[in-house]
């Protein structure tokens, strides 16, 4: 499951989840591929996630990194994605 919301030309993915006893079988890459793939045809060239902290290597190996320009919290770290970036 995933919510997406679009901001000018930014997607904020949002409760994303995968449901636990299918998790580790592609599942959560295969969600954010359609989902990056759903905001690029909406024109938007930025991709924002607030993860759970134990989620954020995963974010990484999809080609997000943290957001540096956010400070992390206690329950979430601030993830991004430049999908000009990621195009090429």
């Amino acid at each position: 499951m995933i919510r997406i919301d679009i901001v000018g030309k930014q997607a904020i993915f949002r409760r994303v989840a995968v449901r636990e006893d299918v998790q580790r079988s592609g599942h959560g890459r295969v969600l954010l591929a359609l989902a990056e793939e759903f905001a690029r045809e909406k024109d938007c060239d930025h991709l924002y996630s607030f993860v759970s902290p134990d989620a954020v290597e995963f974010y990484e190996k999809c080609g997000f990194r943290r957001d540096a320009g956010d400070l992390e919290y206690a329950d979430h770290v601030p993830m991004e994605k430049r999908l000009s970036e990621a195009a090429g």
